[in-house]
């Protein structure tokens, strides 16, 4: 549910007259993706759990979210794609860059030679080489990790859910974020968070779990799944989850909240872990005074 490349500068969203739009009806789970919705009489605010990346074999449809879609002038991402911003690749190299340790120190320094040998084991399954990852911080081992374990698994971005929304509103909807493109909310992880992020990794590829089994329960719009993952990551990485999912979902709040006081459709996208729990956009609208209509 998380991707490895992360921003933490909030956008503030500009708002413009939309045209009022009928209630849809309530999403049910098995119909796709799970859909969270805040209405008043001349506005929706619907937020959309994504996955960011999918193999090939996890499918879904969605005929709700895609209605919804067709009468939306606001898109609300997460983040933007770098392309976007930089260019394709260019944020690797500037967070190659930026995750590279300073001459002399190893990753073994930073996190031990017991969690190192561990990272050095899990290195060929991800198709890297142990030297490729001895030199950086342990935030970008990490996400060196779990993008070569994806890669291998088949886990593509352009079957992710934001590429699926941005193929189908073109250049006729307002695009903005809730952060900006950049690696630099990785970079600023305390050290506990980052040590905790690259042993999350470590042990997701020691496990060779089924890698896809809860993309298939967003598949069919399974929330309890989806919060029964965050919550152990909140358990097994406090840390890592308080900095870079509860600190920043809170930041994200007073935005989505002030989506209500707009005419017509507003789509949120943003990561699924984002969405469940007591620290999830929907809780937090609710303790905002906000309804909150559950999928």
């Amino acid at each position: 549910m998380e991707t490895p490349l992360r921003a933490a500068c909030l956008v503030a969203l500009l708002g413009s007259a939309l045209v009022a739009c009928a209630p849809a009806p309530a999403p049910q789970v098995g119909s796709g993706p799970p859909i969270w919705a805040v209405r008043d009489a001349d506005s929706q605010v619907l937020m959309v759990g994504a996955v960011h990346a999918l193999p090939p074999d996890v499918r879904w449809r969605s005929p709700w979210l895609e209605e919804a879609l067709a009468r939306a002038e606001l898109v609300v991402f997460e983040v933007m794609p770098a392309s976007d911003v930089i260019g394709a690749g260019a944020e690797w190299d500037a967070a190659g860059a930026a995750g590279r340790l300073p001459e002399g120190r190893r990753l073994a320094d930073v996190v031990g030679e017991a969690l190192w040998t561990r990272v050095a084991a899990a290195a060929p399954y991800a198709g890297l080489g142990a030297v490729e990852l001895e030199r950086v911080e342990p935030w970008l081992a990490s996400a060196m990790l779990d993008g070569g374990w994806a890669r291998r698994g088949g886990y593509r971005a352009d079957l992710g859910l934001e590429a699926w929304v941005r193929g189908r509103i073109g250049s006729r909807v307002e695009v903005v974020a809730l952060d900006a493109v950049g690696y630099e909310a990785l970079a600023g992880l305390s050290p506990a968070a980052q040590r905790q992020m690259l042993e999350r990794s470590v042990r997701t590829i020691e496990s060779r779990a089924d890698p896809a089994a809860l993309d298939r329960a967003w598949a069919r719009g399974d929330v309890a799944a989806l919060a029964a993952e965050t919550a152990r990551m909140r358990d097994e990485a406090p840390d890592l989850y308080e900095e870079l999912v509860a600190d920043r979902t809170r930041r994200w709040a007073p935005t989505v909240a002030a989506l209500v006081e707009r005419r017509g459709v507003s789509v949120v996208v943003v990561g699924a872990g984002h969405m469940v729990g007591p620290d999830g956009l929907p809780a937090l609208l609710r303790a905002r005074g906000l309804e909150v209509e559950a999928p």
